[in-house]
């Protein structure tokens, strides 16, 4: 999941006035996950579950919808481009770091209840904020693509001996997040360098 988060990051324009991010926050996120959501629900309840179909859709409004990252890409976006308007585009990603870590300790450590997947949220922030960082630092992209494809299929080697999952459960620990960063971000990049050789071939 961590890829989706870069490349959502990499694709994105943060340099929009607070209107024309909302609305574009609203028509391609938050309507799509609430319509998507509310399906998913009224198919759970009729196909599998049977349970009381006005308590299931309250309970997947309160964690933010059933569609987990998307709500958490909506979090991530909205802290990025906070940031983006107060400080400079390098010192997003060590402030979105401690985000990271603050996400990784509060459901380590069962601090509170999820609401709307905010722990996703944060630490979502920093993969998104990596993927900005890329695509405004072209150079750095190039060349971490290019090592990331020799030193990844190494890196995995190690899922192994960590496990570490950053999916609609959370399986990281604050001793583990140097794994998490290195892995996700090797891994990603490996994908789009073997996806760039394969279009390059194919066309």
């Amino acid at each position: 999941m961590p890829a989706f988060f870069i490349i959502s990051g990499y694709c994105s324009s943060l340099d929009k006035n607070i209107k024309s991010f909302l609305t574009s926050i609203g028509k391609s996120l938050i309507i799509p996950l609430i319509c998507f959501s509310f399906i998913s629900d009224i198919l759970w309840v009729t196909c599998v579950s049977h349970n009381n179909l006005y308590i299931t859709i309250k309970d997947s409004l309160l964690r933010g919808g059933s569609l987990w990252f998307i709500n958490a890409l909506i979090i991530a976006k909205i802290i990025c481009y906070i940031m983006n308007k107060l400080f400079h585009h390098n010192t997003i990603l060590i402030l979105t770091f401690c985000f990271l870590i603050l996400g990784v300790l509060l459901n380590q450590y069962h601090l509170g209840e999820n609401f709307i997947i905010y722990k996703h949220g944060l630490i979502a922030s920093f993969f998104f904020a990596v993927g900005i960082f890329y695509k405004n630092n072209e150079k750095y992209f190039l060349s971490s693509m290019n090592i990331s494809f020799y030193i990844y299929p190494f890196i995995s080697l190690l899922t192994f001996l960590v496990r570490v999952t950053f999916t609609a459960t959370i399986s990281v620990t604050y001793k583990t997040i140097p794994f998490l960063v290195l892995y996700s971000i090797t891994g990603t990049l490996f994908l789009l360098y073997v996806s760039k050789k394969l279009i390059e071939i194919l066309y």
